[in-house]
């Protein structure tokens, strides 16, 4: 069985880009089984205060984040210690902790113009690699193992282009799930393997079916659930496996891989608002950095405008509501 996590970050800010990630992970004991914290503790944790200096943990994005220091590079520890990890894990790479904590590491998934120098920018090389060691030994004493991960990034620009078409923010967010979507249900056809998609609900929506026609008109769609928890169908094609689809609220908080791919999404903004910062910075030595959002977007963007420098364009830079 594969069951692939489906979750976004930076659906709501003023700037910076929206990333929305996929997580795949195989586990083909029986489905009552099938609790990956359980199986995989102690090397991965659920409670971020749980994680010790090598640890990895797994959940709701958020909560890892505010874990870390509040200031600079150091709050993305623990976050960029467990994605880095994970993602050493699922490449099966060689795991050496003896590399140095100067090392870079690939991370494959993330387009490298979103990475701001090299990677990890918070975290210690070798901790990242026993954590991956760990990981990795629980896992395949266990037989799961992570089948894929996947990252779509729109920039502020290719954001307001596509909401202006689409007159919809929530459009323009479904069409990258949608487009994970189709791509693990592809994967999972050809290797004839049973797929269960989860994907972190947002907003009040409850009815799906609508949604799902626009992106696979050609499949049979069956309505399974449609409550306050949960949105949940079955899709069929011919030619392809049937798969389930869930829309969960606070999926992040109850489902490990929806947990994990909001971890790659989180981490992915994260290193690009490192990156904007950076880039803002080296022209306004004085302008506090900003992670994008609400109060804190304006005030920067006040201080830019006041001074006004060379490449700053409000209509690019400003995300559409």
């Amino acid at each position: 069985m594969l069951t692939a996590g489906i979750d976004e970050a930076g659906y709501g800010p003023k700037l910076g880009p929206l990333t929305v990630a996929c997580a795949v992970w195989r586990d083909e004991r029986p489905a009552r089984d099938r609790n990956l914290w359980s199986l995989l503790a102690p090397a991965i944790v659920s409670e971020p205060k749980d994680a010790d200096p090598t640890g990895v943990c797994v959940a709701d994005s958020k909560r890892v984040l505010r874990a870390g220091s509040k200031f600079g590079r150091a709050r993305l520890a623990l976050l960029e210690r467990s994605v880095l990890a994970l993602e050493l894990v699922r490449r099966g790479d060689s795991i050496d902790p003896d590399q140095g904590s100067d090392t870079p590491i690939d991370l494959t998934i993330i387009d490298p113009g979103l990475v701001p120098r090299t990677i990890p920018v918070a975290s210690d090389g070798p901790a990242i690699r026993i954590g991956a060691n760990r990981v990795a030994g629980l896992a395949n004493s266990h037989g799961v193992s992570i089948e894929d991960a996947r990252l779509a990034v729109l920039s502020e620009e290719d954001f307001n282009e596509r909401v202006i078409r689409a007159r919809s923010k929530a459009e323009v967010s479904f069409s990258l799930v949608a487009r994970h979507i189709e791509s693990v249900w592809a994967h999972a056809s050809a290797l004839r393997r049973p797929l269960r998609v989860v994907v972190d609900r947002q907003g009040g929506r409850t009815r799906y079916a609508s949604v799902l026609v626009r992106h696979f008109g050609d499949a049979q769609i069956r309505v399974i659930d449609e409550s306050h928890a949960r949105s949940a169908y079955e899709l069929s094609m011919p030619g392809r496996v049937t798969i389930g689809i869930e829309f969960r609220v606070q999926a992040d908080a109850h489902e490990f891989t929806v947990a994990h791919a909001s971890m790659i999404a989180k981490y992915a903004r994260e290193l690009a608002m490192l990156r904007f910062n950076d880039h803002w910075s080296s022209i306004v030595p004085e302008l506090k950095p900003t992670a994008g959002y609400g109060a804190d977007a304006n005030r920067w963007l006040a201080e830019l405008e006041a001074i006004a420098p060379p490449g700053f364009d409000r209509a690019r830079l400003v995300r559409r509501a």
